[in-house]
């Protein structure tokens, strides 16, 4: 089962206008109902329904995966899907910088240099912060400091 098959549209359902087959897509693993007091009122992310595809519904691990066509984003042809497979924990990064109010300059502490650890503290670094990673894992400290071009870390 190769990626493009794993990422990309095989079959779509009735009344499903927003994609085409063979689109190559990434799934924003949140269904909302679109019916409740949050969603009526444009807060689809705190439905008071929400359900995590994966968790609350059977998970991608498996041959095909049936999914609500609202929770797809379609990606460019020429994006490669190595790419496209970071674009949700990176989204997750920008999130947390973006809600932090990081200033350049500001000093950043992030504690653990797991794999989101490290896309927070890339982000941070990009948007100017001082950053320090607290890691006491030799092994992704290293990483970390391969990924970062930091030597102070």
């Amino acid at each position: 089962m190769g990626l493009r098959r794993l990422a990309a549209v095989e079959a779509i359902g009735e009344g499903v206008t927003n994609v085409s087959l063979g689109q190559k897509v990434v799934v924003r693993p949140l269904d909302h109902c679109g019916d409740c007091p949050a969603c009526e009122a444009g807060h689809q992310h705190i439905c008071h329904k929400l359900k995590f595809l994966g968790l609350d519904t059977d998970g991608a691990m498996q041959e095909f995966w049936t999914i609500p066509s609202h929770t797809l984003h379609i990606l460019p042809d020429d994006l490669r899907l190595d790419h496209a497979a970071l674009i949700e924990p990176v989204a997750v990064a920008c999130h947390d910088v973006r809600m932090s109010g990081l200033q350049s300059g500001e000093n950043v502490v992030v504690i653990g240099g797991g794999p989101i650890g490290v896309l927070v503290a890339m982000v941070a670094r990009d948007a100017g912060g001082n950053v320090l990673i607290s890691e006491v894992n030799p092994h992704r400290l290293a990483i970390a400091k391969k990924l970062c071009h930091q030597r102070n870390w």
